[in-house]
Parts: structure tokens; sequence; C-alpha cells
């Protein structure tokens, strides 16, 4: 979670070398819903099914990408994810998380 959002995400140990991820990079698959409102604010899966609208979304979807391409390789972090985290958007560009 990321403030009232929900998100999920492929994230890769490398970039993509075949254009799959956002901007070539590690994430090949991101999808955010309003938590509220369940209205859908970004979806991208190999390409774009809907792009960030708002400055928010923007701003969110930036966020969520300087936050996954900067995740270490699976193997460090693969099980500390298994139980819900809530994360925080601070400045626009960090995202720091505490479990549920």
């Amino acid at each position: 979670k990321v403030n009232q959002c929900t998100f999920q995400a492929k994230v890769y140990d490398k970039p993509s070398r075949f254009k799959y991820g956002i901007n070539n990079g590690r994430v090949s698959k991101l999808y955010a819903q309003d938590k509220v409102t369940k209205d859908v604010l970004f979806d991208y899966d190999r390409g774009w099914n809907k792009i960030p609208g708002t400055t928010e979304d923007k701003e969110l979807l930036n966020a969520l990408l300087l936050f996954l391409e900067d995740l270490p390789d699976h193997r460090v972090w693969q099980f500390s994810f298994r139980r819900p985290k809530r994360f925080l958007v601070t400045d626009g560009e960090v995202l720091d998380f505490e479990d549920q």
C-alpha cells in the first residue's frame, strides 16, 4: 500500500534487455489502484494499458519506480514481502515501509 493506493509489481533482478520493463528497467508489470474509489491509476504490463493521468498519479509512479528499481536481488528480500506492508511517500521520491 502507498498512502490510499494499493499496487502490485513484477520486478526482475536485472533490467530488461528486450524493452519489456518500464524505461527498459527492472519493472515489467506495475498496477496501482485507489483503495477508496477503486479507480485504476495506472497499469503497465510489458506496455502501457493505462498511463497515469494526473500529476499525483505521475508522482506516485515515479516514487514507486525509484523504490522498485532500487530493490536488492530477490534472494535478499523474497521472504520479507510475504505479509502486507504499508508504504509512505516522502518528498515524492522516497518510500519507507513498515509491517502492518
